[in-house]
């Protein structure tokens, strides 16, 4: 929880990176879609932060701009996406 007047810093690809986690997942910003994709992020600096991403995604099954972004941390918890 956030304290008022305390700001909390955005997440880059460096920071995910640092704790082993290489890819990322896209989730279409579309309430008529339920279109997600996962995506290896090696070629992006580790200066890149994850969420503005999103604004410049668009979906290959509905052509929609926008997607919520977040780190792929599955291949660290669950065994069989390794």
């Amino acid at each position: 929880m956030a304290v008022s007047g305390e700001t909390v810093a955005s997440v880059t690809l460096g920071h995910i990176r640092s704790n082993g986690c290489r890819g990322l997942l896209a989730y279409c910003g579309s309430i008529n879609c339920n279109h997600s994709a996962t995506m290896n992020a090696d070629h992006m600096p580790d200066d890149t932060l994850i969420r503005p991403l999103g604004v410049r995604m668009v979906c290959t099954r509905c052509g929609h701009r926008g997607a919520d972004v977040r780190p792929d941390w599955r291949p660290m918890t669950n065994k069989r996406y390794v």
